[in-house]
């Protein structure tokens, strides 16, 4: 069981109160819908690699008017090897 950083969850809650749908996010931050279902679910092994998911995470962070960084942050602690 891998750990969950809240991240994709809380993306999802700013997306859906924000009344987007996930097909309009991917049109708008020109992402596949799958890759944004698999951030939000925190499938961080179905993303291309820890660079790629930091910058998905900002990107989709400032398109729902959140602060990136801490999000980033939290995403990043999950790449890093102990």
């Amino acid at each position: 069981m891998t750990e969950l950083t809240g991240v994709g969850q809380e993306l999802a809650a700013a997306r859906e109160a924000r009344g987007l749908a996930l097909a309009d996010v991917a049109q708008q931050l020109k992402f596949a819908p799958r890759q944004l279902e698999a951030l939000e679910q925190e499938r961080f092994d179905a993303l291309p690699g820890a660079t790629f998911t930091r910058g998905m995470v900002r990107s989709y962070a400032r398109l729902l008017k959140l602060d990136p960084e801490p999000l980033v942050e939290r995403v990043a602690s999950r790449f890093e090897v102990p």
